[in-house]
C-alpha cells in the first residue's frame, strides 16, 4: 500500500509540476515565437539594405569604368591630352663680305607663329593662332575660331575669326566672275 501511496503522489506531484510547466513551456515558446518573429524582420531588413548597397557599388563601378575607359581614350595625360601646341619661327640671316670696306651680318626674326588648339569637350573645340611679321604685323591675334558640332554628327558650327578654305570661293551667280 505504502508503494501505492508514494506513486499516486508522485503522479499526483508530477501532474500538478506538468501543469505548471506547461504554463511556462507555452510562456517561453510563445516568447521564442515573438523573438523569432523580430529577428526575422531584423534580416528581412537587413537583406533590403544589403541589396540596395549591391545595387550602388555596382553603379559607382560601372561609373568607374566609364571613367577609366575615358582615361585610357586619352592616354592618360589629363588635359594635356585635350590640347595642342604648335608654332613656328622663320629666322632670316645674312652675311654680306665686299671686296673692298666692313663685312656685315644679320639675323632677324621674319615670322613667327603660336597656335593652340583645344578639344574643350566632346562638342566644343577651339583653335587660336597668333602671329607675328617682322615688317607687316606685331604679334596680333591671326586665327581665333570656335568649332561646335555633335561627336558622331554631321553638321557643325563654327565662328571667329578665320581664313576662307583654299578653294572655296562660292558666289552663287549664274556666271562667275573671272577674278
Amino acid at each position: 500500500m505504502k508503494i501505492i501511496r508514494n506513486s499516486l503522489c508522485f503522479i499526483l506531484t508530477s501532474f500538478f509540476l506538468n501543469t505548471a510547466q506547461a504554463g511556462s513551456i507555452e510562456e517561453e515558446l510563445s516568447a521564442i515565437k515573438k523573438r523569432l518573429e523580430k529577428l526575422e524582420r531584423m534580416v528581412q531588413r537587413q537583406s533590403s539594405v544589403i541589396e540596395q548597397q549591391n545595387e550602388v557599388i555596382e553603379a559607382k563601378k560601372q561609373q568607374l569604368e566609364e571613367l577609366a575607359s575615358n582615361v585610357e581614350a586619352k592616354d592618360g595625360l589629363g588635359w594635356f591630352s585635350s590640347v595642342e601646341i604648335g608654332g613656328v619661327a622663320e629666322v632670316e640671316a645674312a652675311y654680306n663680305d665686299p671686296d673692298e670696306g666692313n663685312s656685315t651680318s644679320d639675323i632677324v626674326l621674319a615670322t613667327a607663329e603660336l597656335g593652340v588648339a583645344a578639344q574643350v569637350n566632346d562638342w566644343v573645340s577651339t583653335e587660336t593662332t597668333l602671329l607675328f611679321e617682322e615688317d607687316d604685323t606685331d604679334l596680333e591675334v591671326d586665327v581665333a575660331v570656335i568649332t561646335i558640332t555633335p561627336p558622331e554628327g554631321s553638321w557643325f558650327i563654327q565662328s571667329g575669326l578665320m581664313y576662307e578654305p583654299f578653294g572655296t570661293f562660292q558666289t552663287n551667280l549664274i556666271s562667275d566672275p573671272l577674278t
